[in-house]
């Protein structure tokens, strides 16, 4: 059975994406206007995957992606049943005319499909077509890309030095950075800016790298250097700077509190538990409180995030609220607001 987690399901981009936080709900038109083939519309839809029901229920991953989309359950279900069923054929969509391509993503809105994008024109690229004719599932082959997957990762390769070099950013100023190839920019969060200067600086390194370059300004973050809060008895949650959101991965496990630290346990194993930056602490209930949703020390529950361990860190963490010293932070997990209570 597939380990289904609402990060992977219907925030699923299959663009070679470098930013962390990309969503593929909600997809925007690249800046130069691509232009679209006519989408191949498959004559049957698969049977829905038995992984998405449990005892003749769906999953809650279901009835998250039916409520965000509006959609019937059982609408949600078929749309991630061909997800997992087109995504098999992504190998093979990646391997015609690979250096022009330009992304292959999921679209979930105006409508259900997935999108095989290319850099240029509609030329050359009848296998393509034929493959999407094939297709199990809705498949649009889109060109008139003005950049192809190769140069956003040439120009994000050197997105930093280039604003070190040109005295437009410190390495201090620039928090977390990646591509988002459905929009078409390349995304530099940074630290408090003075006013007008992050056009400034967007157009010398739009001009320097060929590429459309937009920061995103986090006001909220202080200067390098600084020291962060720390957790207490009265308010024990560790959490993540606004810019590290991390949502590529799923996992499930209970809130467990020791001392002023909260982990998430799992399988014998834990992990220091990092919330998003806004989380809050409840102390009458001993719950943290992500926006409306609320998980209480105890309660078993799933989400999106990633994780880090010690050997895996070559710069230090940086902390909105730093953990108390005596948490272990051998292993963090970075959570993603997309909580749910088991």
């Amino acid at each position: 059975m597939r380990r289904w987690g609402s990060s992977f399901l219907w925030a699923l981009a299959f663009a070679s994406v470098l930013m962390l936080t990309l969503a593929a709900c909600a997809e925007e038109e690249p800046e130069e206007g691509p232009t679209t083939a006519a989408t191949a519309t498959p004559s049957a839809t698969p049977t829905v995957d038995l992984g998405l029901l449990h005892n003749g229920e769906w999953i809650p991953e279901v009835l998250s992606y039916a409520e965000e989309m509006g959609v019937t359950p059982e609408e949600a279900a078929r749309r991630l049943t061909l997800q997992f069923v087109l995504g098999e054929h992504l190998e093979q969509f990646r391997a015609i005319a690979p250096e022009r391509q330009a992304g292959i993503w999921i679209q979930h809105e105006p409508d259900f499909r997935l999108v095989v994008a290319y850099k240029g024109p509609d030329v050359g690229l009848e296998a393509a077509h034929e493959l999407a004719a094939k297709a199990p599932g809705p498949v649009e082959i889109r060109t008139g890309l003005p950049h192809a997957e190769g140069d956003w990762e040439r120009a994000h390769d050197v997105l930093r030095e280039t604003a070190v070099a040109l005295g437009l950013l410190r390495q201090e100023d620039m928090m977390s950075s990646g591509t988002s190839i459905i929009e078409g920019f390349l995304e530099l969060s940074v630290t408090r800016r003075p006013p007008g200067e992050a056009a400034t600086v967007e157009n010398a390194l739009s001009a320097a790298l060929g590429v459309p370059v937009r920061l995103k300004v986090y006001d909220e973050i202080p200067p390098f250097g600084t020291q962060p809060a720390q957790a207490s008895a009265a308010d024990p949650i560790a959490r993540s700077l606004p810019a590290d959101a991390f949502n590529a991965a799923a996992t499930e496990g209970m809130l467990v509190r020791e001392g002023n630290c909260l982990y998430l346990e799992y399988g014998g194993s834990r992990a220091l538990l990092s919330f998003p930056y806004q989380s809050e602490w409840d102390g009458a209930t001993n719950t943290v409180v992500i926006g409306n949703r609320r998980v209480a020390v105890g309660d078993s529950f799933s989400g999106g995030g990633s994780g880090a361990d010690a050997s895996e860190r070559n710069v230090p963490l940086r902390w909105g609220t730093a953990p108390a010293p005596a948490c272990d932070t051998s292993r963090v997990w970075f959570l993603a607001p997309d909580v749910r209570v088991q």
